[in-house]
């Protein structure tokens, strides 16, 4: 998983989808779950860009790439996510709420095909069927999902927070290190 800060936006940006911030898990979901460990690549992405290199085998037709920049990694993102291959997958990046699709079983066969076996798997796991057209108002159609809201508790509070405390310790240091540069103040 090659990441950087900022990753999950610029590839979305890039392919011109929702950057919500179910949408923004789900990334971050994949890129703990990828079949590859390549450059500038946290997805799995297998298109081709001048400059890139083949990395790791995926499939029988798809070799994950490394990419000589974040923005080439972004756009062959955008370029295979938008080939017409992966419609599924694309249907629930769009709805920024890709684990809850009308039919989950099509993310995962899109997902094989992308070449993210263990990523599908997850999904297929972690996934509801539901409308995938948003944001509901509320009401009593949430109950049958309460299962849901406590895996997003938990996916919460085991992926976002120690991200976020480790975020905030390295703030920390780097304030803390610039501070004790400065000289002492004279009276």
């Amino acid at each position: 998983m090659a990441t950087w800060s900022g990753w999950q936006a610029q590839l979305l940006n890039a392919a011109g989808l929702p950057t919500a911030e179910g949408t923004q898990e789900f990334l971050f979901d994949w890129s703990q779950h990828a079949d590859s460990n390549c450059r500038n690549n946290p997805v799995d992405i297998s298109h081709a860009r001048s400059g890139a290199t083949n990395c790791h085998k995926l499939t029988a037709t798809r070799t994950a790439k490394n990419y000589t920049s974040h923005g080439s990694a972004a756009s062959a993102f955008s370029a295979e996510i938008h080939s017409g291959n992966f419609p599924a997958l694309l249907r629930a990046l769009n709805s920024a709420v890709p684990y809850q699709q009308p039919d989950p079983s099509a993310v995962v066969s899109d997902l094989r095909q992308w070449g993210s076996a263990e990523f599908a798997s997850y999904y297929a796991a972690h996934s509801n069927t539901g409308t995938g057209g948003g944001q509901g108002s509320g009401g009593g159609a949430a109950q049958p999902h309460v299962h849901k809201g406590w895996a997003d508790l938990r996916r919460s509070i085991n992926h976002n927070m120690p991200k976020q405390l480790a975020r905030a310790q390295y703030l920390t240091r780097h304030a803390l290190r610039a501070t004790s540069h400065g000289g002492k103040v004279k009276r």
